[in-house]
This record gives C-alpha cells, sequence and structure tokens, in this order.
C-alpha cells in the first residue's frame, strides 16, 4: 500500500523510513513526489495545536495526491516557559533566527527556576491518519 509521509523535512525522511523499515508500506514523500511546494504549504502550521497541524498537513497532501497520507506535527515545549514554545516551535526559530538567540529565553527562565527536570525541553508531536 502506497502511504504518502506529508514532510519535505530531509531528518523527519529518515527517522519516519526507520520506524516503517519492514512494515507493508510503499512510502512517498513530497520531494519523491516531484510535488512543488506551492505558496499555501506556509499556511498549513498555523495551527493551535500539534493535531490540528498534523490534521492540516495530511488533508493538504491526501487532496494533492489522491493518496492516503499520514502527518505529524511535533515541537519543543520547556516546562520553565509554560509550555512554549511548543506548537509555535518552528515560528519561534523564524522570530529569533541566531542559536544563541532563540535559546535566551530557555535559558533565562531556567535560571529563574531550581535546578530540576521540570526545566528540561520536552518534544511532543501528533501522528493522526488521514485516508483519502
Amino acid at each position: 500500500m502506497k502511504l504518502v509521509i506529508a514532510t519535505r523535512n530531509p531528518g523527519k525522511v529518515r527517522e519516519i523510513r526507520d520506524v516503517f523499515t519492514g512494515l507493508p508500506f510503499e512510502l512517498a514523500f513530497p520531494t519523491e513526489l516531484f510535488l512543488e511546494q506551492l505558496p499555501e504549504e506556509r499556511d498549513l502550521e498555523e495551527g493551535t495545536s500539534f493535531a490540528e497541524n498534523a490534521v492540516a498537513k495530511a488533508r493538504y497532501f491526501a487532496k494533492r495526491t489522491n493518496l492516503p497520507t499520514l502527518a505529524e506535527d511535533s515541537g519543543l515545549e520547556v516546562d520553565a516557559l509554560e509550555g512554549a514554545p511548543g506548537v509555535f516551535s518552528a515560528r519561534w526559530s523564524l522570530m529569533h533566527p541566531s542559536p544563541s538567540s532563540s535559546r535566551r529565553p530557555v535559558r533565562a527562565a531556567s535560571l529563574r527556576r531550581p535546578a530540576a527536570p521540570a526545566a528540561s525541553p520536552t518534544t511532543r508531536s501528533s501522528f493522526p491518519t488521514i485516508c483519502r
């Protein structure tokens, strides 16, 4: 069964290929399907939850390919920042383009709290499946 995976991220492509090794799916990614990256793709991650973003991506690529599609969305949640940047992780990095400036709020919040595992960042994600 051919299954589209709605990501253009090379790192995620490698990880997802590894996860699906040995399973009865023929994985296809937008770049392998020669799907041009259209301007509306930028709007796919504007939801307020990881699940909402994943559903938007899955529906978008299912419609473009007419194939069953799996999508995910993930982000960094920092307890010291009350879960931020969370679903806004990608936008956060665009607003803080240098590595040192993007970590500055995380570091400052961590320094205000006693050293504890709760101050460590956590990655959260969502994997809904949308069939055509």
